[in-house]
């Protein structure tokens, strides 16, 4: 599912900032939220620009190992945006082998020696009330059979 990515990138600000978070760290902002049985060993997540602009674009790049195929009908990328004052979410699907996504199934697993697999996706980000100051984001992906990919959630401030 975390390939590398062929998919088209939008150029943002040259002034943008980024920031990288290695899901392992216990200092990282952002956790893993799934399981070992996952078919991503996910490492690191960034996003850019950090922070996000209500009404642009913002990347955000998933790293890790694929450990199992990926097969067609995958669905990727869905977003849970949940407000701290009040609940403000956003819920998107994005199927990863699509002409959208310019990838083709079965993504074969990562063998040993390869590097890690990365995929970016850009996502709009949608006007956020002004008391809203951050929101906590969820990213879960699963398989073309339903079994999980991925999980990984942390704060996101304005």
């Amino acid at each position: 599912m975390f390939v590398k990515s062929v998919v088209s990138a939008l150029i943002i600000a040259v002034a943008s900032s980024k920031v990288i978070y290695d899901v392992a760290s216990p200092d990282s902002q952002f956790k893993f939220c799934g399981t070992a049985n996952d078919a991503l060993d996910l490492k690191k997540v960034e996003m850019n620009p950090y922070p996000p602009v209500p009404g642009q674009n913002v990347r955000v790049t998933a790293t890790g190992t694929l450990k199992r195929v990926i097969q067609d009908g995958a669905k990727e990328a869905q977003v849970n945006v949940l407000g701290k004052k009040g609940i403000f979410k956003i819920d998107r699907i994005v199927k990863t082998c699509t002409a959208e996504s310019e990838l083709k199934c079965p993504i074969p697993a990562t063998l040993p020696g390869e590097p890690d697999l990365v995929q970016s996706y850009d996502y709009l980000v949608p006007a956020i009330p002004s008391f809203i100051k951050d929101i906590e984001l969820t990213v879960s992906a699963v398989n073309g059979d339903e079994s999980p990919v991925t999980c990984f959630k942390g704060p996101v401030f304005f």
